[in-house]
């Protein structure tokens, strides 16, 4: 008997270099340098973009991110540590989604991209 193997296949968001224009990469700039208030500039100015939005949802992780630790700070002694290394990580994140966002490429970044894409809406 021939068993079947499931295959889990991810829908990849491929976008062509000549529909990513420099007012996506700014927008995609935007969304992942000030996330909320980026994320919501582009639904308004753009909500077609997939660049932008990309980088949008990545911002919107590094803000959910950010809220989670800073109320992990809370916790008294353990979470002063896991604050403080968390955002150091953050930090890090943030600014490689930051000159990926620049890059005219759809990067996959180390876990924001995993947590990016069950962000989508």
């Amino acid at each position: 008997m021939v068993t079947k193997k499931k295959t889990n296949v991810k829908k990849k968001i491929k976008i062509s270099k000549e529909l990513i224009t420099i007012e996506s990469k700014i927008l995609g700039f935007l969304g992942v340098f000030l996330p909320l208030v980026g994320l919501i500039l582009i639904y308004l100015v753009k909500n077609d973009d997939q660049y932008a939005l990309y980088y949008g949802r990545h911002g919107l992780a590094l803000f959910l991110g950010w809220v989670i630790l800073g109320a992990l700070a809370y916790i008294p002694i353990a979470g002063i540590i896991i604050y403080t290394l968390g955002m150091l990580v953050m930090v890090i994140l943030w600014i490689i989604c930051l000159i990926a966002s620049l890059s005219e490429e759809t990067k996959k970044i180390i876990i924001l991209t995993e947590l990016a894409e069950k962000l989508s809406f």
